[in-house]
């Protein structure tokens, strides 16, 4: 898709720059850049980003966000602790300091201090009507790398086994390889199985551009740092295709 930045002036080269690394990026993972979404675009700054600083990463986003919406696409929002999280990078929050307590006036010794003023007890202040629930006010707190790598390898795993449940069993299902995956216009084979399913290959693309996988087993455990490490077993498959409402907002990886 031909996206003009002209209008941007001087920016415009470098946000062009910015935007054709994130199309190649894509491109070299099957993904469509124009459907990209907060995972994909996370997955890009943690593999092409990490250790850089916050604002390189933040105008990337900005960049990528533009293309979309040139293209005619709503690019993910993304909050600012996922992209610091993302390229490796935490933030604090400025804590102010504490205010020093007021010096005690000095009182003669035949003098009498004087009472501090009664204050009158303040009233309770009126409840505020509660705003509207918006997506950005009903959405969850944002998740840290590990949880957005096992949130898309479960959805691979459930969506998948639905379509193939008849065709191979628990164990053959659990041990799938990279070597079992394989590519069609019209879906993605599985151990030789044809799966027409948009959402099912969607999901698959998804767990592999964000895992970086290329080889070896298909489902694999994911440490508290992110990192990729032994294959699953088939009673932990299993458990993940059945469960249709997964519990993972708790922090952490698979251990």
């Amino acid at each position: 898709m031909n996206i003009t930045w002209d209008h941007l002036g001087a920016r415009g080269l470098v946000a062009q720059r910015r935007w054709a690394r994130f199309e190649g990026w894509c491109n070299g993972r099957k993904a469509d850049v124009m459907d990209a979404d907060d995972v994909l675009v996370l997955a890009f700054l943690k593999a092409e980003l990490f250790g850089a600083p916050y604002a390189t990463a933040r105008m990337y986003v900005d960049a990528i966000a533009h293309g979309m919406r040139r293209g005619g696409r709503e690019p993910p929002l993304l909050e600012d602790v996922e992209i610091s999280e993302a390229i490796g990078r935490t933030t604090t929050a400025l804590v102010p300091p504490a205010p020093s307590a007021p010096e005690a006036p000095v009182v003669a010794e035949n003098e009498k201090p004087e009472k501090p003023p009664k204050k009158k007890p303040e009233k309770p202040p009126k409840k505020k009507p509660k705003p509207e629930r918006s997506w950005e006010s009903t959405r969850s707190a944002p998740l840290r790398f590990p949880q957005l790598l096992i949130k898309a390898r479960d959805e691979a795993i459930r969506r998948l086994r639905r379509k193939v449940a008849g065709l191979l069993d628990r164990d053959r299902y659990a041990a799938l390889t990279m070597a079992d995956v394989g590519w069609d216009p019209e879906g993605v084979t599985i151990a030789g199985q044809m799966v027409v399913d948009v959402r099912a290959r969607q999901a698959l693309e998804r767990w592999l551009a964000l895992s970086g996988l290329s080889n070896g087993p298909l489902w694999r455990k994911v440490d508290p740092s992110g990192t990729l490490v032994d294959a699953m077993t088939t009673d932990e498959v299993t458990a993940i295709a059945r469960n249709p409402r997964p519990d993972r907002d708790q922090p952490g990886g698979d251990e």
